[in-house]
């Protein structure tokens, strides 16, 4: 399995259409009970003998992330010895076992056979970075459904192993932790433990802080911000904790890097919005305007990369730009000479809203409400869709959204036209202020959308 591969292997061949195997698979599965518990039967005799295995290499760890703290003396005594590379056989076993894991009976078979448990004793065992990744993989894959996600949540002992595995310099692990954690804090049945355990283990915020200041990688940098993001949204408490001067200055930095890195800021100007949420953040935001400025500006003329439109899968990101930028102008010890509008700028925003605007327009003359007819048995009242119709070289081009994606672009047109008005107060040149009045003239009436049942 390359390192590299977006998804894990398929099941075992042999597993497939084997009717002999039917008493042995896992509820409606294709999956074997034998073969899962002899995976983790040698996955497990491997970490307490590896010597036994013929392929055993001493290799250097990743390091292109080193968040090792002061308070992590274990972590740090575990890099004084050889990193073991894992077995190709155990390797190819677990990550068949990893995919498998993606299916939900599965899932909650290993759960009932106690597999977390197993796995948190392989994490604290192997020094097999590579093994490390697949088994918090799986567990990645066991906290997307809710049974399961609850128990593992449940497990303290788990959590802990988790959180101390921020800090580790293994890059493809700490992509798997964060989305473990990811899951736990997004579930709203498990949010409030793993809360409390941010709590017990206050290292796991600084090692957060210290991926912010020092990582270069951008899979890692993205990572982070998602599950910032998460955290801020599901507790407001944390958007004070991370209002610190310190810590807004490890979010701008992670900002300035993944620019470096040629990534969006779509997550970095997320994060930003949602630490407005606490008003005391918004002057330490503001006390970082100069370099701040200069992120604004760059999102706002990346936009004029793509089509006149943001593309729809971002207008959560496109809105917390304009919504933060538009905080921080209207913040009443903003200096007007502090607010530089960076030539272009004014134009793109001018096109996006022109162009956001006709969109509403087009779907207030032409919408409808698709029925889900393919679906009898459905148990649901039908999704209410709305389409846009426009002509490009004499070609009808249709476009379908449901009424939360069209109120989307509603949200974002209203905050392109306070954005305009707020400008204004800043500027004195008449060119400019011809683009915003430009602007503010795209601003639709709000009206309610008639659908049409056909």
């Amino acid at each position: 399995m390359s390192l590299n591969s977006d998804r894990n292997p398929s099941p075992p061949p042999e597993l497939l259409g084997n009717e002999d195997l039917l008493p042995d698979r896992i509820g409606d599965s294709v999956y074997s009970k034998q073969w899962l518990y002899k995976t983790l039967m040698k996955i497990l005799q491997w970490c307490e003998n590896p010597e036994s295995f013929e392929n055993k290499k001493n290799v250097t760890a990743d390091t292109s992330l080193s968040a090792n703290n002061d308070n992590e003396e274990k972590s740090a005594d575990n890099t004084e010895k050889d990193i073991i590379e894992l077995d190709s056989k155990i390797e190819e076993d677990a990550c068949m076992l990893w995919d498998m894991s993606a299916n939900k009976e599965v899932a909650e078979f290993l759960d009932a056979s106690r597999a977390p448990a197993i796995f948190l004793d392989i994490i604290d065992k192997t020094r097999s970075p590579r093994l490390v990744e697949i088994v918090v993989g799986i567990l990645g894959n066991l906290s997307s459904f809710d049974s399961t996600c609850q128990s593992i949540s449940n497990n303290n002992g788990l959590i802990c192993s988790l959180l101390s595995l921020s800090g580790t310099s293994d890059t493809p692990t700490l992509l798997q932790v964060f989305r473990v954690i990811l899951c736990g804090v997004s579930n709203e049945n498990t949010q409030n433990i793993w809360f409390e355990a941010f709590e017990g283990n206050p290292f796991f915020m600084e090692n957060m802080k210290f991926i912010f200041e020092n990582s270069l990688s951008s899979t890692v940098i993205k990572g982070a911000f998602q599950l910032l993001y998460s955290i801020l949204n599901e507790n407001a408490k944390y958007c004070k904790m991370w209002g610190q001067p310190s810590h807004i200055k490890a979010i701008i930095e992670a900002g300035k890097q993944s620019l470096k890195l040629h990534e969006n800021l779509d997550n970095f100007f997320c994060v930003l919005n949602a630490l407005c949420q606490y008003t005391p953040n918004i002057e330490v935001l503001v006390q970082n305007w100069m370099e701040l400025s200069s992120l604004f500006d760059l999102y706002f003329l990346s936009l004029d990369e793509e089509d006149a439109l943001p593309d729809r899968l971002r207008i959560t990101a496109v809105f917390s730009c304009f919504d933060t930028y538009n905080t921080l102008l209207n913040y009443e010890n903003m200096q007007c000479e502090q607010v530089v509008i960076e030539p272009g700028v004014l134009e793109i925003i001018n096109k996006i809203a022109h162009s956001v605007s006709a969109l509403i327009l087009d779907i207030r003359k032409h919408n409808m409400e698709v029925l889900d007819l393919q679906n009898p048995q459905r148990d649901h009242p039908p999704r209410k869709f709305l389409r846009r119709i426009v002509e490009r070289d004499g070609t009808q081009y249709i476009t379908m959204m449901t009424e939360y994606e069209f109120n989307q672009w509603t949200v974002l047109s209203e905050i392109i036209i306070d954005t305009a008005k707020t400008l204004l107060k800043y500027t004195e040149k008449e060119s400019e202020k011809d683009v915003l009045e430009d602007i503010l003239n795209s601003e639709v009436i709000k009206e309610n959308i008639g659908v049409l049942i056909i």
